[in-house]
């Protein structure tokens, strides 16, 4: 508190970085929740061979019927898929148009939270919004808006535990179908759902040598595998950023530690009175990595609140070759933020701490602050 400046300064300096390293392990949670399988799975991707962006993947639709012979399907839902762009973007709108009746497929995967399903059926151009799209777009109920020459009209906004979805939209199959250039019976995808107890692998080999002789052949891969392989160069740069994490952290360390060393020398008359009065080294040693400690938490939490509150408003995802990451809030985030800045400060006031309680009285009484 006698060197405001200073201790301002290395707070601010300490929730620089641990907002960067936040920031961080917030993308790498993103990508591992979108991309690690989950328990009881059972859905497939068919895609055209060699092809990942949705321009470029063109499937019959007729496929479906010789699908449906492939020993172990359960159901197979066609759909239609309109991207805005195939780059990596943060403003991706990728538009899946299903039919009728398969909407009832996803019923497990989102919860309508404004609007309802009846408008959607009601109206072909109708779609239901995903809500991280809605509120980057800043979309209600009732909207109207435009995406890759499309209008559509915003009949229910979805709240999906599939974060494929967060950043989509349903639409009509049809509908999209003749607004594309495909035209009718031309789809972008297959998503195959297996019974319970068989063998996806053994059934995604199935159904790529079905159409193996086909003009069309297909690859066939799990979820996870498909978003993982579409989305490859995203994974990867992601991946890098560990280390831009881990650059940040150490530039936390040194800072405090520097900080904490500048106070140890300038009160090196104060903790000899200390000293003299009663106090061992060890309480000196407690004293100095205290003062780390709470430089440390204080710099971690104005961090921790900046980057909860900037993911909170910017409802931020990355988008490549129409596979999309969300970028959200994450418990474990938060707490191994907190920890993080609490260890950091604790460790930085080590060394300052050792030789504080290590001089000498009379030679630090005879020095002149």
């Amino acid at each position: 508190m006698r060197h405001p400046v200073r201790s301002l300064l290395t707070v601010l300096g300490v929730s620089t970085g641990m907002f960067l390293f936040t920031s961080v392990e917030t993308m790498q949670a993103g990508m591992l929740a979108c991309t690690k399988p989950s328990e009881g799975d059972n859905e497939l991707i068919v895609y055209r061979k060699d092809r990942f962006c949705p321009f470029t993947s063109k499937l019959p639709e007729h496929y479906a019927e010789r699908m449906k012979q492939v020993p172990g399907v359960k159901a197979i839902i066609p759909i239609k898929i309109l991207v805005n762009s195939c780059g990596t973007s943060l403003d991706i709108i990728s538009l899946q148009g299903i039919a009728d009746e398969s909407l009832k497929e996803f019923d497990s995967s989102f919860s309508i939270t404004s609007g309802s399903r009846d408008s959607w059926y009601k109206r072909q151009d109708a779609a239901i919004v995903g809500d991280v799209l809605a509120a980057r777009r800043k979309l209600k109920v009732g909207d109207m808006f435009e995406t890759s020459g499309v209008t559509i009209y915003v009949a229910a906004i979805m709240k999906a535990d599939d974060y494929q979805l967060k950043n989509a939209a349903f639409v009509h199959k049809n509908f999209l179908q003749k607004v594309s250039k495909d035209g009718l019976g031309i789809v972008t995808q297959f998503n195959v759902l297996v019974k319970p107890g068989i063998d996806m692998k053994t059934v995604s080999r199935a159904i790529d040598d079905e159409f193996s002789t086909d003009t069309e052949p297909t690859h066939t891969r799990t979820k996870q595998e498909f978003i993982v392989k579409t989305a490859d160069e995203l994974v990867r740069l992601i991946s890098f950023t560990r280390w831009i994490g881990l650059a940040a952290v150490l530039a936390v360390l040194g800072l405090v530690a520097n900080t904490i060393s500048m106070a140890v020398r300038g009160r090196v008359k104060e903790n000899a009175i200390l000293q003299t009065i009663g106090y061992n080294s060890v309480e000196i040693m407690y004293l100095v990595v205290i003062e780390g400690v709470i430089l440390g938490l204080t710099g971690g939490l104005v961090a921790i609140a900046g980057v909860l509150a900037f993911l909170y408003f910017g409802k931020f995802s990355l988008t490549s070759e129409g596979a999309t990451i969300v970028f959200f809030p994450d418990a474990i985030v938060v707490l191994s933020g907190i920890a993080i800045s609490l260890a950091l400060g604790m460790l930085a006031g080590l060394l300052p701490a050792y030789r504080a309680s290590k001089q000498d009285i009379v030679n630090s009484l005879r020095m002149v602050c």
